[in-house]
């Protein structure tokens, strides 16, 4: 029975699992005595897609690339570990000690299991054609909510500012983030694209815009002209998100970029009391709170990748990370070579999604790993 429904249940857990996958306020919750115990659909959905792939049997694409699988393996199993490790360095700071403990489980561990083993395992198995039109009506959809938040943000005067959308997210601009990468994967459908490219310019995320435009330019730019003219691009998009907020003589996106220097300094100063092993998974939230408790609520966590694993992880975490993340981008790198079908859209997805962690709060959450659970299991599909 259960071998009959392993593909279409499947197929139905994966579908929504994406649709879902942008909105990180779209949750369900209860209360046990004084514990709120609340979790996203999508990670709930991911969650069903593990257990249902080991349950359904579901194949996770070819055995020949367990072998390929084991630096990645190895690198996300030595964060876990650098993570426990580091679970006692709160230093006092509230809510440390368990609380790390348990955001190591919930988030590095959890998201990893659920979506790069769960979620792409369905993919693979689902196949890429049943995955690439849900990540295309994903992205429609998302888009579509995406521009009539722009909208009635530009239409109250708030054009450079950031819009709470009930019940998705907290900021309107997560969105943004989650669709740049996807331009690859929907590149055959240019109704679509230029939704995309409207929601991402209507957006005005600085991060986004940077990341879209590499994604776009991948997919347009010949291949010898790739990395001379996108890594350049990349680098003076970067710089330039620094200087804009003052081109534009924007007093919100000038608060934005200098409390985004005031938590690098926060996070320097975690590294430099643990460089090895950072302060734990989880710390740089409590140690921003801890250490100035008057600074605004919206963006306390680390906006970047190695400042957020510098500090809870250290030296030897982030080692671990480039590991894994070095793995997926050889592996994926290796397909592309001298192609230009569903896998050099895989690989320059995978290298927008990482463009976007430079500067994002992305690295532990379901916006970045949905993108790439479904990279994974568009990979390790069979042929």
């Amino acid at each position: 029975m259960i071998g009959r429904l392993a593909r279409p249940v499947g197929n139905a857990v994966l579908a929504l699992a994406l649709l879902l996958a942008p909105y990180i306020d779209a949750e369900v919750g209860t209360r046990i005595s004084t514990w709120n115990v609340n979790v996203p659909l999508a990670d709930l959905l991911a969650l069903v897609a593990l257990c249902w792939m080991v349950v359904g049997q579901i194949p996770a694409g070819p055995k020949s690339t367990i072998l390929q699988r084991i630096p990645e393996a190895l690198g996300w199993a030595g964060l876990w570990a650098v993570g426990l490790a580091a679970a006692h360095n709160g230093d006092g700071l509230v809510g440390s000690g368990p609380s790390g403990l348990h955001t190591l489980l919930r988030k590095p561990v959890f998201l990893c299991l659920a979506w790069r083993v769960g979620v792409s395992g369905l993919v693979a198995g689902a196949g890429p054609r049943f995955t690439v039109r849900w990540v295309r009506v994903t992205a429609l959809l998302c888009a579509a909510i995406l521009t009539a938040s722009s909208v009635s943000r530009i239409g109250a005067g708030e054009a450079f500012w950031w819009q709470a959308i009930a019940g998705l997210t907290n900021n309107h601009k997560t969105l943004a983030v989650f669709l740049a990468p996807t331009l690859p994967l929907i590149w055959g459908q240019p109704v679509v694209v230029a939704v995309v490219l409207v929601a991402l310019l209507l957006s005005w995320s600085k991060a986004a815009l940077v990341t879209g435009a590499l994604a776009a330019g991948w997919m347009v730019l010949p291949g010898r002209w790739r990395t001379r003219v996108l890594g350049s691009a990349a680098a003076l998009g970067l710089l330039g998100m620094a200087v804009l907020p003052w081109l534009a003589s924007s007093p919100e996106q000038i608060d934005s970029m200098r409390s985004r220097m005031s938590l690098n300094k926060r996070a320097l100063e975690m590294f430099l009391a643990h460089p090895w092993i950072g302060y734990g998974a989880g710390s740089n939230v409590r140690y921003e709170v801890s250490t100035y408790p008057d600074y605004r609520v919206n963006g306390v966590d680390a906006h970047g990748v190695f400042a957020k694993l510098l500090s809870e992880f250290g030296v030897l975490g982030t080692g671990a990370w480039l590991l894994a993340t070095g793995a997926l981008l050889g592996l994926f790198w290796r397909r592309a070579r001298g192609t230009r079908g569903l896998d050099d859209a895989i690989l320059g997805s995978f290298l927008a999604l990482h463009l976007n962690l430079l500067t994002s709060t992305e690295t532990f959450s379901q916006t970045h790993w949905a993108i790439l659970g479904v990279l994974c299991g568009l990979s390790a599909r069979r042929r």
